[in-house]
Formats: structure tokens, sequence, C-alpha cells
């Protein structure tokens, strides 16, 4: 029996993680109960209902204090990545929008068309599922109270479900969930079908495409195409004429790791300085511009970094790097924003100073809003590059630094065969999971009243409080040092 396919979307935090395991019988999805993002991009699980096999797309919470050109970007890589994968296996059948009970918010009806109308072009049914109503009896009460401001909304769904995900609940409760668990599968059963004609999602991405390069040659098509991005689904409309032509591509990792070897490898020529001594090479940060790296027209650039070391080393070096990459990423802001990080890390030993610059790159700089993926170097000794990753990976995870995707590698030209392996792999890492929109970092434009009450101390900001102790937590830094980073990193 064929496995059909449904998505779970919704804002961060309304229980899409919990439906699943509420499904699932047992718990395979994570889930948080505070507002930090469990399901940063998507995932999928395999889950049985009444004998039927099911695939269950978890995806990014798309949240309405996001729903700025960021937020708006970010989204359209990871629908990209999934509308493939869909097509892959079969496509979609059914959407599930999962909102919790409340007040409707105004996001509830952009996450609506931003998925139903613009990614999935209302070609697939869409079916609503209210949590975190264990105290209302009956459950279905809410909706017979709220239907009226669905229609406001304009918001269209064939069904609905009126549930309990939270599997801890009160013993009062309990059976509550396993109703829940019964009405949610009920509306999956009525509703799934196959669905004719869909074509992968390709047509948004195309008229997206299509459309910007209208807009950016002058010649705005009368189509309501920029009208559903601005007023339906929240994108500001100076997004929507921006040019995303150049991708940029952090590569990072600490001092000989082989990053400029690694720079030189994907252009195939020597354009970045290397060195074979523990005299540091790459002294602040260079772009390397690749203009036909792929026969898809894009520009490519690459940014060499600096090498970060392990802070408790070289407190005073480790302070300069933050203070490059922080310049790093404002210059990538400038020119677009970043596609991708890779971080370039030698053969050996996993340790705690990979996961500091793992979490350092992208908890800290980029918040989790950039793809990364790892390439492993100095492998030209293995029979089979790639039986490092197998022996490796459990430990990575252990360290809790997980990637995307992942190229094992040798940069000596040498090694011929290998070698010619390596570039293709690690090319073909780039082009898989680059970011369809780069991503701004985001930094915060700070006031004079600001600055001045900062220089003068007459206030302590509480995000950069906030960003030092994860500086202390997650990257292992010493109080002096994490105090002289979060400042760098917010102010500069």
């Amino acid at each position: 029996m064929a496995t059909k396919n449904i998505v779970l979307f919704g804002e961060s935090g309304v229980g899409k993680s919990s439906i699943i395991n509420l499904l699932a019988g047992r718990k395979v999805a994570q889930t948080s109960p505070d507002a930090k993002h469990c399901t940063l991009r998507y995932k999928s699980y395999e889950v049985i209902i009444g004998n039927v096999p099911y695939r269950i797309y978890d995806t990014a919470g798309v949240d309405g204090d996001r729903m700025d050109p960021i937020g708006f970007l970010d989204a359209v890589t990871n629908a990209h990545k999934l509308m493939k994968e869909l097509k892959e296996k079969g496509g979609p059948h059914l959407l599930l929008y999962c909102m919790k009970a409340g007040r409707i918010q105004p996001s509830f009806a952009t996450n609506y068309r931003l998925f139903y109308e613009f990614f999935f072009e209302e070609k697939i049914p869409v079916a609503l599922v209210v949590t975190h109503l264990e105290r209302e009896d009956p459950m279905d009460e809410w909706y017979t109270r709220n239907k009226g401001s669905f229609e406001r909304h304009a918001v269209k769904c064939i069904d609905y479900a009126c549930i309990t995900a939270a599997e801890n609940l009160d013993p009062r409760y309990k059976k509550k969930y396993s109703t829940s668990r019964e009405v949610v599968g009920d509306l999956i059963r009525r509703h799934v079908h196959e669905v004719e004609n869909w074509d992968g999602g390709e047509g948004w991405l195309s008229s997206f495409i299509g459309k910007l390069k209208d807009l950016l040659t002058g010649r705005p098509s009368k189509s309501d195409f920029l009208g559903v991005l601005t007023k339906r689904c929240g994108m500001e409309e100076s997004l929507a004429k921006d040019d995303r032509r150049t991708k940029n591509i952090v590569v990072f990792g600490a001092m000989g790791a082989g990053k400029s070897s690694l720079v030189n490898l994907i252009a195939d020529k020597h354009i970045a300085k290397t060195g074979s001594n523990l005299e540091r090479c790459t002294l602040t940060w260079t772009k390397h511009v690749l203009p036909k790296l792929f026969s898809d027209g894009e520009q490519y650039n690459l940014f060499d970094t600096m090498g970060i070391e392990n802070p408790e080393l070289e407190a005073r070096e480790y302070h300069e790097s933050i203070k490059n990459a922080s310049r790093l990423l404002r210059a990538l802001d400038s020119c677009g924003g970043t596609s991708l990080l890779v971080y370039c890390i030698r053969k050996g030993r996993v340790s705690s100073a990979l996961q500091s610059n793992y979490q350092l790159f992208l908890e800290v700089l980029y918040q989790r809003r950039v793809p990364i993926v790892m390439v492993v170097t100095c492998l030209e000794g293995e029979d089979d590059m790639e039986a490092w990753w197998t022996r490796n990976y459990a430990e990575l995870e252990k360290h809790q630094i997980v990637v995307q995707g992942h190229a094992c590698v040798t940069t000596l030209t040498e090694a011929d065969a290998k070698y010619r392996a390596s570039r293709e792999a690690v090319r073909n890492l780039i082009r898989e999971n680059a970011a369809v929109m780069p991503v701004l970092a985001g930094w915060k434009q700070r006031g004079q009243i600001s600055a001045f009450m900062r220089r003068f101390r007459l206030h302590t900001d509480p995000e950069e409080k906030a960003l030092q102790k994860k500086l202390e937590i997650q990257c292992g830094m010493k109080k002096g040092l994490s105090s002289k980073v979060a400042k760098t990193l917010m102010y500069r």
C-alpha cells in the first residue's frame, strides 16, 4: 500500500510535533513547552493510522512576529526543498493547519495563505486542527463559538478537529487525549485523496522567479502576484523587488582545518592562500568570486574566514576573531545575505572545540536560520573516505552537531581520483543545500539615545546579558571574554 503524505503547518509552539506523537501513539517527534523552535525546518515521520501508512511532515513554524523579509525568505527556502521531496514521494495528499485555541491573530490568515494559496497553489485540501482544548467541554464548542472569525478572515478549510495533544495531562483529561487521537485519525481518513495535476510546486517557484525578473526590469505584470506577496502573505514590497541572483557561502572552522584548500578544491584552481605550518593564513576573511561555478548562471561568492580557536586558549585572538565574524556578517547583509554555512573540520577526534565553533556560528551568529553542512578534510589515507562519517556521526550527534549534509574529502591534488570525487561531492553539497533565497543575519540598528545610555552605563541591556549567558554555556567562554564578545556582537 502506497504511503500517503500529509503536511502539518502552523506557528511554532501550537503543538504540531505533539500531534505527530498523538497519532503515532508514542514520542517520535521532539516537543518543547517554551517558545524555542523545535522544528526549525521540516522533518518527516512514518505513522500508521488504521493500518494505513502515512508520512507526516512537521514543518517550520512561520511566526507572526517573523513574517518579515527574513522570515519569508526562510519559508520560501524550506518550502522549495519540501516540494522537491514531496514530488519524489508521490505528492502531498492533505494539509493540516494546526493552531492553538485562543484569540485568532492576523498571522493566522497569513500562514493559511502562505501555505495553501502561495506554496500549494490551492491544489491541496486543507483541514484545521485546534489544540490545547483539554479544559473545553465539549472540545468542539470552541469551533462553534469562533466559526465566524474564520469566515471574516476568508479562511476556508474542508473540515476541522478540536483536540488536546498534551500527553502529560491531569488524569481527568486522559480520556480526551485518547479521543483526540481517534478524531484526528478519522479526519485524515475522510479527506486524504489522490491529488492530480500537482506539478511539484514548480508553478509557484517559477512564477516567483519570473515575476521578480519582471519587476526588476520595469515590466510588472498586471496579475495579483505582488499583491499576494505583500498584502496576503505579509511580505514587504521592497523585498519583492530585490535581486537575489548571487549566493554567498561562508566557509568556517578552526585554524589548520583546510578551509583555504577547500576553497581551491571548489574553484578547481588556486585562488586562496594556503599554508602547512601553524602560522595563521586567513587573518580575517577573504571573498572569492566564482561567477560560473554551476550551469545555472548564478554567481557564488565564497567567504574564507579566520580560524576561530578554543576560547579558553587564546582569549585575545578569539575576541579578535569574533569582531571579524561580526564585520563579516554585516558585510554579507549589505550584499544580500548568506545562503549556506560550510563547517570545515579536519579528520580526528570529535571534541568540545568542534561543538563550540558550530554553536557560535549557527546558534549565536545566525540563530539557526541558515542551512549548514560539514566538510571533513585530510581523508586521502582512507580507502573509503565516507567511512570516517560512518564511524563518527554518532559522536557528532552526541556533541549536538547536526548538519543538513556532509562530504568526506581530500584537498590534495596528488590524490587524483579522490581529488576529483571530492570536488564533485563538495559542489553537489553546495548546490543541494544552499538556500534558494539568502538569509540576513538581522543585526539591530541601535539609536543614538541607546548608544549614549550604554556609553555612560545608564542601563544594562537584557539581550546583551542573555547573549553573554549563551556564550558561556554553549560556547564554553569565561565570564570576562563572554562579556566582551556579547558587546561586540550587539553593538559593533
